[in-house]
């Protein structure tokens, strides 16, 4: 059981501890399930003081048959939890639940035992992930954003595990992965311009900005768009790409990036995918192609970064697929350059029918 319970993938489905200084010896885990162990407590010995009770009491009427450590609970603990490590609907299902702390294991074990049948337990554990993100608005779609970082990653992390489950028989979500790195919510297009350090840098950003600008302006719903570019257009034209860049100029830009942001939805859900702190740090300042570049080559283990390391992570399969322009299904407005307007509005449409599908719900498109 104990090295069952080493094993780093069984671990992390069934805990959300990523200390081994305080879980050492990761059998504590069944016996604080066994002595209902509150969540909340921090008594180490919790368990163990239980036990000694038992022990005490078992001695004082002793019996032919007497276990006060009741093993027979500690080994069926662990084979409910290794049933539902081994169903990979139950692993993602229950490995969602324990790693956004909706019930606690103990509560889980319980609904286990009151189902008729194991259909009833899934059935169960659908609800309780529906009836946390379906009844509160602020998980709603519409109202994720970078200013909601906490929603944003709990539908963003959904969005990912469904998508695990859905793509291939033999894909399993890696909590633990997920659980041992730091993770952020990545603009897809991120570009901040008090960052840059050289002409080149503007230009390749404005170029960006106009590509939007276009892609946007296509849109019924965006005919009013306007930006002018001809004030920056004319301000750097003749400056050397390595050239600093002024004081003057960085007003210039900023009043840009104030308007920009608003009208391409910078802090929106359909600018938004999960990321590691690893892959966060090498994209720097990188337009969208750029990105593409340097993350198909973390992916595939080929990426070199400045101290001449090879960088190697995790990248979930929906922020692959982003960028792969996966969601982006129009061919008539396909292109690798930027994420524009459609990008984003398919990649949100995606979202939402295929949260819609796990939850069972009709979605505009479906004509409800």
């Amino acid at each position: 059981i104990e090295s069952k319970l080493q094993d780093d993938s069984f671990w992390y489905f069934v805990s959300n501890d990523t200390s081994d200084k305080d879980q050492a010896n990761r059998i504590d885990l069944l016996f604080n399930i066994v002595k209902e162990k509150s969540d909340k407590s921090k008594d180490k010995l919790f368990s163990y003081r239980k036990y000694l009770e038992d022990f005490i009491e078992e001695n004082k009427n002793p019996t032919n048959s007497s276990d006060p450590l009741k093993w027979f609970e500690i080994k069926n603990t662990f084979d409910i939890l290794l049933e539902w490590y081994e169903n990979r609907n139950l692993y993602h299902l229950i490995g969602y639940i324990i790693y956004e702390k909706l019930i606690d294991i103990k509560s889980i074990i319980k609904h286990y035992d009151e189902a008729i049948s194991k259909i009833e337990f899934k059935e169960k554990l659908t609800d309780i992930i529906c009836k946390k993100y379906i009844n509160e608005d602020k998980y709603q779609l519409d109202n994720l954003s970078y200013e909601s970082p906490k929603e944003a990653h709990s539908i963003l992390l959904l969005f990912n595990i469904i998508t695990y489950e859905k793509s291939d028989f033999s894909y399993r979500f890696p909590f633990h992965l997920f659980k041992t790195t730091f993770w952020s919510l990545e603009h897809i297009h991120a570009q901040k311009s008090e960052k840059f350090e050289t002409i080149v840098e503007v230009k390749d950003w404005i170029m960006d900005l106009k590509n939007l600008n276009q892609s946007f302006s296509k849109q019924k719903e965006h005919q009013d768009i306007n930006i002018n570019f001809s004030e920056i257009d004319t301000y750097i034209e003749n400056l050397d790409n390595e050239q600093q860049i002024s004081k003057e100029l960085k007003v210039i830009m900023s009043n840009i990036e104030t308007k920009t942001n608003d009208v391409f939805n910078r802090h929106n859900l359909e600018n938004l995918c999960l990321l590691d702190a690893v892959t966060n740090s090498s994209f720097n300042n990188d337009g969208f192609s750029k990105k593409r570049e340097k993350l198909l080559k973390i992916d595939s283990g080929n990426y070199i970064d400045e101290k001449g390391e090879r960088i190697k992570a995790f990248i979930p399969l929906t922020t692959k697929n982003i960028f792969l322009k996966y969601y982006t299904i129009n061919a008539s407005t396909f292109q690798m350059s930027y994420w524009g307007f459609e990008d984003r509005k398919q990649y949100v449409a995606y979202i939402e029918k295929t949260l819609a599908s796990f939850f069972n719900l009709k979605t505009e498109k479906d004509g409800e």
